[in-house]
């Protein structure tokens, strides 16, 4: 009985000294609320700004990367086998252009003689891990008449656009 009201005193005066009472005025109150705002708008700015920083960083990974070569020096590195019709001695003037796409593994490629602007190909790098799964080392566009070496086309592709050597 006795014994057990002391305990229980005790400990009610305990708590109440650890955090300075249960009660608090209304004055209390609003600065505790006031507080817990900043708090909270210190959360909302940090998340906006993260959030803004991660859209900025996919914005980067978005843009498109393009690497351009004469169709000699692909030629050259046996990437181009052949372009059909057009004589090697003409190479020279064909720049091909490889960018990257909005797609992931898509590659728009593009040629120009000169100044004129000759067939757009899109190439899909997973078809061309396909054909080199199936063995096959050439490739035709068939529009364009292009022959190029898939292994080393691979090879390219991987170098330029996903820094893999």
């Amino acid at each position: 009985g006795h014994l057990q009201s002391e305990e229980v005193q005790a400990e009610e005066e305990a708590g109440s000294q650890e955090d300075g009472g249960y009660c608090r005025t209304d004055e209390q109150e609003e600065e505790v609320l006031r507080g817990s705002g900043d708090i909270l708008s210190g959360v909302r700015q940090s998340l906006r700004q993260t959030t803004y920083r991660r859209a900025k960083n996919r914005v980067k990974e978005i843009k498109r990367k393009t690497a351009k070569y004469s169709a000699q020096k692909l030629y050259e590195k046996g990437i181009l086998v052949e372009i059909e019709k057009v004589p090697v001695s003409s190479f020279k003037g064909i720049t091909i252009e490889f960018a990257s796409t909005d797609q992931v593994g898509v590659f728009e490629v593009s040629g120009k003689l000169g100044a004129v602007n000759i067939d757009k190909i899109n190439v899909v790098f997973e078809n061309l891990l396909q054909l080199q799964y199936e063995g096959i080392s050439t490739l035709k566009f068939d529009e364009s008449g292009v022959v190029v070496n898939v292994n080393l086309l691979i090879f390219l592709l991987n170098k330029k656009f996903y820094g893999v050597e």
